[in-house]
């Protein structure tokens, strides 16, 4: 495995724990809720930048 397609693993990982955790808003409160959506937004942004094709 490379070192790119472990990287591209890791960052759908993480996104998906932070959508988990977005969705979890009564749990989390709202504080936490905005910044885990902001990460989401980083990170999809990251995402869509690894896996674009030229």
């Amino acid at each position: 495995m490379t070192v790119r397609l472990t990287v591209r693993l890791i960052i759908d990982f993480v996104m998906t724990i932070l959508i988990l955790f977005a969705l979890s808003y009564r749990i989390i409160g709202d504080a936490s809720h905005e910044w885990i959506g902001v990460a989401v937004c980083a990170v999809c942004i990251t995402h869509n930048i690894l896996n674009r094709k030229l």
